[in-house]
């Protein structure tokens, strides 16, 4: 296993590999998102530890998978906590520099990660602008992306936190959306190995149409309608200081929300937070 020096994980636990990360780089290892893989058992955050690859300029396709995070971050650096039984991982990826756009990297994660929820899991899942994944009411997971710069250029961090088997007890209070636990919902264990084989396989397909360019990003848009949890519903949305309240009307071609104020005014929100989501009416 390679040692990297300059992040924080617990020496004192040994980073024996769970069987299933075996199992699972030998089904992965021919796709551009997963042409490499490292576990660890604990470090501080895994996009953290994929910020000093970049810098030691790691290869397309790097993945790192961790037991527990001590410092998991979601977005705006709110902390994210990453319990034993959940599923911390990153992925590094080098796209052409005219393909940085870190709102469509977003969709495409999202994209992958609600069929996998539908496929493996069995559960309906639905996709929270910009960065969640919701399961019976539930949040099950968040999306982390992140544009950093390296030797190579350019390379995006994808960070997917997702409460695959972790026990009830270790779920987060949260304001908002209730945090929840996929093996919680379904009654039962999830096996790690099938769902991320899926999640690549799925990631894979929506990274490719990704850097398919304007047709590629229509697909994806079309997908990710499908999933979206807020659209024609009554909303407010704080970004900055700003706050709008009003009709999720669409995400644009640009990977914005689109909202229809109550006066009538149409707002674009590139990055921002769905403080509630409503029913439109009459």
């Amino acid at each position: 296993m390679t040692s990297h020096s300059r992040y924080e994980r617990d020496l004192s636990l040994p980073d024996i590999e769970p069987e299933w990360v075996s199992g699972l780089r030998k089904k992965v290892g021919h796709l551009r998102v997963a042409k490499e893989i490292f576990y660890y058992r604990q470090v501080d955050s895994t996009n953290l530890l994929a910020r000093e690859l970049v810098q030691q300029d790691t290869i397309n396709g790097t993945v790192i998978i961790s037991g527990t995070q001590t410092s998991g971050r979601g977005r705006l650096g709110r902390e994210w906590t990453s319990p034993p039984g959940g599923i911390w991982v990153s992925l590094v990826l080098y796209p052409p520099h005219q393909q940085t756009d870190l709102s469509f990297i977003t969709i495409s994660a999202s994209v992958a990660v609600a069929r996998t929820v539908e496929k493996v899991v069995g559960l309906k899942a639905e996709i929270k602008w910009p960065n969640d994944i919701i399961s019976e009411g539930s949040k099950v997971c968040g999306i982390l992306c992140e544009l950093v710069s390296g030797p190579s250029g350019w390379a995006i961090i994808v960070g997917i936190g997702m409460n695959l088997n972790v026990e009830s007890e270790d779920l987060p209070l949260t304001e908002t959306y209730p945090a929840g636990s996929l093996k919680v919902l379904l009654g039962r264990r999830i096996s790690e190995e099938r769902f991320m084989e899926s999640f690549f396989h799925d990631f894979n397909e929506c990274y490719s149409d990704f850097l398919k360019g304007s047709q590629g990003k229509t697909k994806l848009l079309d997908q990710w309608r499908r999933y979206a949890n807020m659209l024609g519903k009554k909303i407010i949305v704080k970004f900055g200081e700003k706050q709008v309240e009003g009709i999720a009307k669409d995400v644009d071609e640009k990977g914005y929300l689109v909202v229809e104020g109550l006066d009538g005014t149409t707002t674009r929100v590139m990055a921002g937070d769905v403080l509630r989501i409503g029913i439109v009416e009459d």
